[in-house]
């Protein structure tokens, strides 16, 4: 029910959240959704209670700064204080007319995850005289069995880039980083020592 001092509020329901990658290609996530509960009393009149109900932040390696309100430590429960009293104690939320999820936030940042990370690598495409080649590599395992005698096991793999059908315009299309058309399989074993160091 719409509270009868209040109507011309409603009860709302915010999903907030934002992903977005800095010039170095960090990336960072938060993503957050509270039920806010109209409320009133005489003190401080209408107000929307929040009820954080989801959230969760991935920051930025170089930065653990969140660009949305929220405190370092939020309660993990009112029921020794009222919510409209801690917040106007503790933080300077609008809690009569905000637009964020400021306790989902708080709880977000409260519980972050630190996932490092360097940025996008300094290269982004294959070199166009060996793209038409396949990338392999070898494995040789070798384990002492009974008697001394050794076990040897050897595999190899390759990949390479082969689109499911031909391009419109009948062009042959090199492999690259672009395209999701990269297949991988195993191969014969070989001695060559370029196998043996991974290259074509």
């Amino acid at each position: 029910m719409v509270h009868a001092r209040c109507a011309g509020s409603r009860h709302q329901l915010r999903r907030r959240g934002d992903t977005h990658m800095d010039a170095q290609g960090r990336w960072q996530s938060i993503d957050t959704e509270s039920f806010h509960a109209l409320r009133a009393n005489r003190w401080i009149g209408c107000y929307h209670r929040e009820y954080a109900m989801g959230w969760g932040w991935i920051p930025s390696a170089a930065s653990q700064v969140m660009d949305s309100p929220y405190i370092d430590n939020p309660p993990d429960n009112f029921s020794d204080q009222d919510f409209w009293r801690w917040v106007s104690e503790s933080t300077d939320w609008n809690i009569a007319s905000g637009s964020d999820n400021p306790l989902a936030n708080s709880k977000a940042f409260a519980g972050r995850q630190r996932w490092h990370g360097g940025g996008l690598p300094a290269y982004f495409d294959t070199a166009a005289t060996t793209t038409d080649r396949a990338l392999r590599f070898s494995v040789v395992f070798k384990h002492v069995g009974p008697e001394n005698l050794f076990i040897t096991s050897r595999s190899a793999a390759e990949t390479f880039y082969q689109r499911p059908d031909r391009r419109n315009d009948g062009l042959n299309e090199s492999g690259n980083l672009f395209q999701p058309y990269w297949q991988a399989r195993l191969t014969a074993y070989s001695d060559s020592p370029a196998l043996q160091r991974g290259l074509p």
